[in-house]
């Protein structure tokens, strides 16, 4: 039973999850704070990802390959699509790369 609750836990991220650790890399350098603290992003990129497949690694670690594009805010189209990988865990409440390859 223990096993079973165990391996259940182990779920790969979800496309929604790695779309939301590209967004966060590409709006790090447009960030501000204000002065309670909080994080906000006025000028951030569009970014886009598809084809996310995620296979386990290592215990709760998982290895990641995806597409992903971004758009400048006052641009008008995308750049290409860039083939990426990354290996991904479920650190402090989020989903997190631990390193890229």
């Amino acid at each position: 039973m223990f096993a079973m609750l165990l391996i259940a836990a182990i779920v790969p991220p979800e496309p929604s999850d790695v779309h939301a650790i590209e967004l966060a890399r590409a709006t790090a350098p447009y960030v501000s704070y204000t002065r309670d603290g909080r994080a906000f992003a006025e000028f951030a990129p569009t970014v886009e990802t598809r084809n996310v497949s995620c296979k386990l690694h290592h215990e709760a670690i998982f290895d990641c390959t995806y597409d992903v594009r971004t758009k400048d805010f006052l641009g008008s189209d995308f750049t290409a699509w860039l083939p990426k990988a990354a290996r991904i865990t479920f650190r402090d409440n989020c989903w997190q790369i631990v390193s890229s390859e």
